[in-house]
């Protein structure tokens, strides 16, 4: 069995595991108490254990405070760019006003 982790000169905390993959905690697997076993270090193994539904449940929420800032951002500017045109549409406007009053 390969551990990469490397062999271990620590505790032994478990020994005997028996896990199906469906337990969301190791301590869920059924297992010798806790600091008993009958094993040496060459039989360590290394465990990585995640919980993938939370994490892209994270990602997923962090994707929608980005998007949605994203959103924010494009509506400013947008009303940014339409009250930069109506600006220049009312001067536009009252300049054409100052011209034909001049004109008379």
């Amino acid at each position: 069995m390969y551990n990469r982790y490397g062999v271990s000169d620590g505790p032994i905390w478990l020994d005997d595991v028996q896990c199906n993959g469906t337990e969301t905690s190791l301590d869920e697997c059924s297992h010798s108490d806790w600091r008993v076993h009958n094993c040496r270090h060459t039989e360590d193994v290394a465990v990585s254990c995640l919980a993938p539904t939370e994490i892209t449940g994270v990602c997923v929420f962090v994707f929608i405070i980005i998007l949605s800032s994203f959103i924010i951002i494009i509506f400013i500017i947008i009303e940014i760019v339409l009250e930069a045109h109506k600006h220049i549409h009312t001067c536009k406007i009252e300049k054409e006003k100052k011209e034909k009053t001049h004109t008379k």
